[in-house]
């Protein structure tokens, strides 16, 4: 009621001589020479699409994309500065001022905020959290391989993870079988199928995280053999290494 109470009082002051509402640039070279950022460029989509005056579009796109978009920023930054203090209280030697020459971290943070502004699963931006916080603490990857990861983690689900979690430890799957020495041989999607289907996860989702995780080459061996709970972990260095980077750090100290 108050922003129609806005639009209502400016519309009927402002009525004459109003500025035309300039066209969304529609070739991406012009976007890019004119400085636009996502922000940007979402900013002007729903401000293009609005018919009248100037300032109802600004108060709309002040209050429907700005603010929202701000907040989730603000406390994606917020949740890695609390994780910054935990850090400088748990680790030894470790001083968050210093992070201002890390360019690892500054990439880090930049791309993982990037990601974060994207996501609406709160699950997706703690993992983008401890990503962050894993590159402060200290653990190195290749720049190719760090920015690849928090992309994955932009592009991955809970049942992402889920799955690959399972890979590393198939005696998880262990309560599918009545006696937990049982000898099995079988492909762990049948065994995932087993387990998650029965939650509401579907085969063609389930068959989707298995083709994601190959094009990622995550997973090294895909059955299991023997007793479960004798199995290690079937992920390659890859996976190892992803799943390492999505942990809290605070675990590994």
């Amino acid at each position: 009621m108050k922003l129609q109470t806005e639009m209502g009082l400016y519309m009927a002051s402002n009525d004459q001589n109003l500025p035309p509402i300039p066209a969304y640039p529609k070739d991406e070279s012009r976007r890019k020479s004119a400085g636009l950022g996502a922000l940007d460029i979402a900013t002007e989509i729903v401000a293009t699409s609005l018919p009248g005056v100037a300032g109802v579009k600004n108060v709309l796109v002040e209050k429907l994309v700005r603010a929202p978009l701000e907040k989730r920023r603000a406390e994606f930054h917020e949740r890695v500065a609390e994780g910054l203090a935990q850090l400088e209280a748990r680790l030894d030697g470790f001083d968050p001022s210093e992070l201002e020459e890390n360019e690892s971290f500054i990439s880090a943070v930049y791309e993982a905020t990037q990601a974060a502004m994207r996501s609406s699963a709160d699950e997706k931006r703690k993992y983008l959290v401890n990503a962050v916080l894993n590159v402060a603490a200290g653990f190195t990857l290749d720049d190719v391989i760090q920015a690849s990861f928090v992309q994955i983690i932009g592009r991955f689900s809970g049942q992402h993870v889920a799955v690959l979690k399972a890979y590393q430890n198939p005696a998880s799957l262990g309560h599918l079988f009545p006696q937990s020495n049982a000898n099995v041989n079988a492909p762990m999607k049948d065994l995932l199928a087993r387990a998650l289907i029965p939650k509401g996860v579907s085969q063609d989702a389930l068959d989707r995280v298995h083709d994601d995780l190959d094009n990622e080459r995550m997973i090294a061996v895909y059955a299991v053999q023997g007793s479960i709970g004798a199995n290690g972990s079937l992920l390659t260095p890859i996976g190892e290494k992803f799943l390492r980077f999505i942990s809290s750090p605070i675990e590994f100290d």
